[in-house]
C-alpha cells in the first residue's frame, strides 16, 4: 500500500509507503456459520473477491440483518449451562470424540463444538490421566451475534474461540518451531520496489491523481507470504486482518476506536516532521509471562496480554532488495508508537476485535506447542488423530484469501514508510516456564468436575 504525502515547509513531495498492507476483513468474516452449509463445519457467509490472478478486488461485505438473524438461529444451543458465564473446562478427548462422530456420520458439528463451549481464552492446560484426557480451562460464556455479525460472549462481547483455528494450531505445531515458523509478510516484490525507487527519484512536482495512479501501477501487486499455516485457513485470515489494522492505525488511514491513540504520522507531525530515509517496520508478536508449571508437570498456566508490537528499521538497495544494513540510530517516533500500541493493547483490542482474534489464535498455538513440548498426550495416554493430523478426513473450511494485494496511493501528513507482519513464536513461549504452585487450585477443580455426557463443564471458583 503506497501512501503519498506533501509536508508543509517542504518544496519537494515526500512519499509515505506502507509496505505489506493486507486485506481488510470485516468482523463477520471470522466467526460465522451458515445454515445448511454441509460438511463438518457450516460454511461461512460472504467471501473475498479476487480476480483471475488471485489479486484482491474487494473485501468482505457486512452481513444483512436477515443473515444475522439466521446465523443466530443456526448457532443456538439447548443446554442452559453453556450460557453461564465463568470459568469452564473443555475436554480435548471430548472434542476428538465429536470429530470422529461427525466424520462417521458425515454430519456438521454442533455449535457448542464449533465455538469450543464459548471459551474466550485458554488460561490453563490440565492433564487428567485417569480419564486419558487433557483439559483446556479458561473464561467462557454463552454466545450471541453482535450487530456486525460476529459471534461473541454474551457478557463481555469478546470473540469466542473457534475449533477450526484450534485444529490448524494443533496440526501445524511442528511448523511453528521450524525456521520459517508461523508468520505473515506482505511487501512489494523486488522488481516493484526497484521500479518504485527509480520513479521516486524522478518525481519533483506536486502530487495529483495521475502521479498516484502511476505510483500504484509501478509498484504493482504485492505478494502475500504466509508461512506455517495454510493460506486458505481462517487462521491466515486472522493474521491478515490484524496486520492490516496495524498498518491502518500506524499510518492514520483510519481513526482509532479509542481516545488519544494517535497514528505514527500524527506523532511525527507533532515532533516537527522529518524526512525519513529508512523504512520503519512494525510487527506483532507473542507477549506472555513465563508459563506457570505445577511441580508434577501435569498442569500449566498461561498469563500475560498475549500480543505486543515491535519495530525496527529496514533498508532497501536500489535494485529493490532488503539490505542487511543496520543502523545504531533509532527511529524514536516509530519506537514510541510501538510502545503505545503494546501498552494500550488491552483497551484497543476490546474495541477492535481483529486484535482479540489474533490473541485467540496465539493462545491456541502456544497451547499446541506446550502439549507437544511436554509430551502431554503421552502423559494423558490419549491419541487425538482427528485433531492433530493434517490428512484427517475432518477438514476445515476453505477461505479464499488473496495471494496478492494491490498497492494503493493515498495522501497523508508526512514522509514515512512502513512495512510489517505478524510472527507467532509459540515455541519460545512454551519454552519459558517457571514453577507455580498456585496452578494446582484450578487444576484440582478441573479434574474433579463431572462432565457427564458433555465435553465441557463449568467450574465453581468459590
Amino acid at each position: 500500500m503506497l501512501l503519498w504525502s506533501q509536508s508543509a515547509g517542504f518544496r519537494k513531495p515526500f512519499l509515505a509507503l506502507a509496505i505489506g498492507a493486507v486485506v481488510l476483513l470485516t468482523a463477520s468474516q471470522f466467526s460465522h456459520a451458515q445454515v445448511g452449509g454441509g460438511g463438518f463445519f457450516n460454511r461461512v457467509v460472504g467471501g473475498i473477491k479476487v480476480d483471475a490472478n488471485n489479486v484482491l478486488v474487494s473485501d468482505f461485505s457486512r452481513l444483512t440483518d436477515a443473515e444475522i438473524v439466521n446465523l443466530a438461529k443456526s448457532i443456538e444451543v439447548t443446554d442452559p449451562s453453556i450460557n453461564q458465564a465463568g470459568m469452564r473446562a473443555v475436554s480435548v478427548r471430548g472434542i476428538e470424540s465429536a470429530l470422529a462422530t461427525a466424520m462417521a456420520n458425515q454430519t456438521p458439528l454442533p455449535p457448542e463444538i464449533q465455538f469450543m463451549a464459548g471459551l474466550t481464552r485458554i488460561e490453563f492446560v490440565v492433564v487428567k490421566p485417569e480419564n486419558n484426557d487433557i483439559l483446556l480451562v479458561g473464561p467462557a460464556d454463552g454466545w450471541k451475534v453482535n450487530d456486525q455479525g460476529a459471534v461473541v460472549s454474551r457478557k463481555t462481547g469478546e470473540p469466542v474461540l473457534l475449533l477450526e483455528d484450534f485444529l490448524i494450531a494443533m496440526r501445524t505445531v511442528d511448523n511453528a518451531r521450524a525456521d520459517y515458523g508461523i508468520s505473515i509478510d506482505i511487501r512489494p516484490s523486488e522488481e516493484g520496489m526497484k521500479e518504485y525507487l527509480k520513479l521516486q527519484r524522478q518525481i519533483t512536482g506536486p502530487v495529483n491523481n495521475a502521479v498516484a495512479a502511476n505510483i500504484e501501477a509501478t509498484m504493482g501487486p504485492q505478494p502475500v507470504t504466509v508461512t506455517g499455516v495454510p493460506l486458505e485457513s481462517r487462521y491466515a485470515s486472522v493474521l491478515f486482518r490484524a496486520d492490516y489494522r496495524l498498518k491502518q492505525l500506524s499510518m492514520g488511514m483510519t481513526q482509532a476506536p479509542i481516545n488519544k491513540f494517535p497514528s505514527m504520522m500524527e506523532m511525527l507531525a507533532n515532533r516537527g516532521g522529518v524526512a525519513a530515509t529508512t523504512f520503519p517496520r512494525f510487527w506483532l508478536e507473542c507477549n506472555y509471562d513465563a508459563i506457570g508449571r505445577s511441580d508434577d508437570g501435569m498442569s500449566f498456566k498461561l498469563s500475560g496480554q498475549g500480543v505486543k508490537a515491535a519495530t525496527e528499521e529496514t533498508y532497501y538497495t536500489r535494485d529493490g532488495k532488503v539490505s542487511d544494513q543496520k543502523s545504531a540510530k533509532k527511529n524514536k517516533t516509530a519506537e514510541a508508537w510501538a510502545e503505545m500500541m503494546t501498552e494500550r493493547f488491552e483497551e484497543l483490542s476490546a474495541a477492535d476485535h481483529s486484535f482479540r482474534e489474533l490473541r485467540n489464535i496465539m493462545d491456541m498455538s502456544v497451547v499446541a506447542a506446550l502439549i507437544a513440548r511436554e509430551g502431554l498426550l503421552q502423559k494423558a495416554g490419549v491419541e487425538i488423530p482427528e485433531i492433530t493430523q493434517l490428512d484427517s478426513a475432518v477438514t476445515t473450511p476453505v477461505w479464499h484469501n488473496p495471494e496478492y494485494v494491490p498497492s494503493k496511493c493515498v495522501f497523508v501528513g508526512n514522509l514515512m514508510s512502513v512495512s510489517g507482519g505478524i510472527q507467532v513464536d509459540s515455541w519460545a513461549v512454551a519454552n519459558h516456564q517457571k514453577a507455580d504452585s498456585t496452578v494446582n487450585a484450578v487444576a484440582d477443580k478441573a479434574r474433579n468436575v463431572e462432565f457427564g455426557q458433555r465435553f465441557y463443564a463449568n467450574l465453581s471458583m468459590n
